[in-house]
């Protein structure tokens, strides 16, 4: 069964300070898109438990009426995203996740201290198609020397990737110098 969810402009359904045992692994979705949505909450990690075994989740953002990605900022941090989804880190083949949400997101400067931009997928054993935006793989050189931080401090790209993957969708800026960068970095 698949579920598309469009134009959510506002979350907070829940009371994320308890998950709620009965709704857990209660749902038989298979395919989770969200589309032209804001940036969820904590909410989402509440949601995201009820499937029983999800295998594919697509998330389209779009900002709101104010500009911004939503009221919930948190969940736009790549690794939060990751965090989000382990509950389906056993079944989940398929992840896209759309845009740059960190580029446009104020929050991005605490992402690159905290150590909390980069989406880990280690532990994702069946993910066999990967989408994501760059920022959401890595750190970039310039945005850590800004910051006074260590780039070597950070995971690189193929250490944040799913054992099973197959295929890898890499959503750069127009700008970017796809070929100067991937040239100069000897783990492609």
């Amino acid at each position: 069964m698949s579920l598309s969810v469009n134009r959510v402009r506002h979350w907070s359904c829940f009371d994320t300070s308890t998950v709620r045992p009965e709704r857990v692994s209660t749902s038989t979705v298979k395919n989770l898109l969200f589309r032209e949505t804001v940036m969820p909450g904590p909410d989402l990690d509440e949601i995201l438990r009820w499937p029983q075994a999800l295998k594919s989740f697509m998330f389209e953002p779009t900002l709101d009426g104010t500009g911004r990605f939503g009221s919930h900022g948190s969940v736009s941090r790549a690794s939060n995203f990751s965090t989000a989804l382990l509950p389906q880190a056993s079944s989940l083949e398929e992840l896209h996740v759309y845009g740059d949400l960190q580029e446009e997101d104020s929050d991005y400067i605490f992402n690159v201290l905290d150590r909390v931009s980069i989406v880990q997928l280690c532990n994702f054993t069946r993910l066999k198609r990967v989408g994501l935006h760059l920022s959401y793989m890595m750190v970039y050189t310039s945005d850590a020397e800004f910051h006074n931080a260590d780039i070597e401090s950070f995971s690189q790209m193929y250490q944040v990737l799913p054992p099973a993957l197959e295929e890898l969708q890499i959503e750069v800026p127009d700008d970017f110098r796809a070929a100067v960068f991937f040239a100069s970095d000897p783990s492609w």
